[in-house]
């Protein structure tokens, strides 16, 4: 692993709990369902990215995806399970 991808997933997991803050009422998904979403949401937006051309890993705006799909999947799936 290189240490953009564990940046990554460091951020996704971060942005996990900021999602699980910000939504109201009871979540069923647990800490770590929320950090394994988090953490796919945002490498499938950085790697899903830079295959589309739209950056290179690294780059400041795959990290700014990176977020954006961590918080994405993760509010997504919580809505999904209720």
């Amino acid at each position: 692993m290189t240490t953009v991808t564990v940046l990554t997933a460091v951020v996704g997991i971060l942005a996990a709990l900021a999602v699980r803050a910000i939504l109201p009422g009871r979540q069923i998904m647990g800490f770590f369902g929320s950090a394994v979403a988090g953490t796919i949401g945002g490498l499938a937006a950085a790697y899903g990215g830079r295959a589309a051309g739209w950056y290179k890993l690294g780059d400041a705006l795959a990290f700014v995806a990176a977020v954006v799909g961590a918080i994405l999947l993760t509010a997504l799936v919580s809505r999904f399970f209720r």
